[in-house]
Formats: structure tokens, sequence, C-alpha cells
């Protein structure tokens, strides 16, 4: 029951692993992504981590391809970059209002 569960949620896990282990200078190849997978106990194919990125990407997220410094996929853009969330932390922790 719990493996057939994994299988449905396959996207929502594909786009968690790319929030996690990705960015512009380390993108993960499918077969990366499929072993991100079965870490989780969610089969896949590699082939069909390329039809998820794809439907990812026209659903709205910026999931671009690299050759370089390897071949993969990273997710290009998020709601924060780390630099904007420590800011915004600083913000409110010295806001003697708050």
């Amino acid at each position: 029951m719990q493996n057939t569960l994994n299988q449905k949620i396959k996207i929502l896990n594909i786009i968690e692993i790319l929030i996690k282990f990705t960015d512009d200078d380390h993108p993960l190849s499918a077969e990366e992504i499929c072993k991100e997978l079965r870490k989780k106990d969610i089969k896949s194919e590699r082939k069909a981590i390329y039809r998820y990125i794809d439907l990812l990407s026209n659903y709205g997220f910026d999931i671009n391809k690299t050759i370089f410094p390897k071949r993969g996929y990273y997710l290009a853009s998020r709601y924060f970059e780390i630099p904007e969330l420590k800011l915004l932390i600083d913000a409110v922790s010295s806001a003697s209002f708050i």
C-alpha cells in the first residue's frame, strides 16, 4: 500500500529533490534523481524522469537543463534565495517593535 502511494506522488518527490539538492552549480542527472527516489522506496526509470521534468516545466517550475559543469537538471529560481532569507531574518531580529 505504501509503495503504491509513493508511486502516485513521485512527481512531488522529484520537485522536492530538485529543491533540496540542486542549483546552477550542482545539477542532477536523471539517473541521480532515480537514485534519490530509490532511497525513498520509489521505483522509476530514467525516461520517466524526463517526462516528469517536462510536466513540471510546463506547470511553471523553472527547471533548466545544463551540460556544464555536468549534464543534468536544476531548479533555476526559488521563492527565496539564501541571502534573501538571511536579510529577512536580520531585519526581523533587529526590529525592536516585533
